[in-house]
């Protein structure tokens, strides 16, 4: 009996901790890091400080089938239709509406990688 109880609280924390975790949620960008990628990639400081600017305050919502971007204090959203191309482990390939190439969606430790090859920068976010 003891066994038994110990393998259900197993399955339960595995279930918790995210082991099928998905890409749907409100997500915030995570400055930092996407800061810190950036200057892994070459970026100058003025590029640096140019993204700040441009993320320092973006959201991005995803639901089953749109990907929902705004900016706080900006009432406007950007809202466009994808679909899933094929999935590799955490990683999701997307076809977004009104991009030609494909995007690379990643769930990393607790993070959201996004390849967006039109920027050639990968934004990283955080569940918000």
């Amino acid at each position: 009996m003891k066994t038994l109880a110990l393998a259900v609280l197993a399955v339960a924390m595995l279930s918790a901790c995210g082991a099928d975790e998905t890409l749907q949620g409100h997500w915030v960008v995570d400055l930092d890091a996407t800061v810190a990628e950036a200057r892994r990639g070459g970026r100058s400081e003025r590029e640096i400080a140019f993204l700040r600017e441009l993320y320092g305050r973006g959201l991005l919502e995803i639901t089953d089938d749109a990907l929902v971007m705004r900016v706080l204090g900006v009432p406007d959203a950007v809202a466009r239709n994808y679909r899933e191309l094929e999935r590799d482990g955490d990683c999701h390939r997307l076809q977004v509406q009104g991009s030609a190439p494909s995007h690379r969606y990643c769930l990393r430790d607790g993070r959201l990688i996004v390849d967006d090859p039109g920027a050639t920068l990968s934004l990283v976010f955080k569940r918000q």
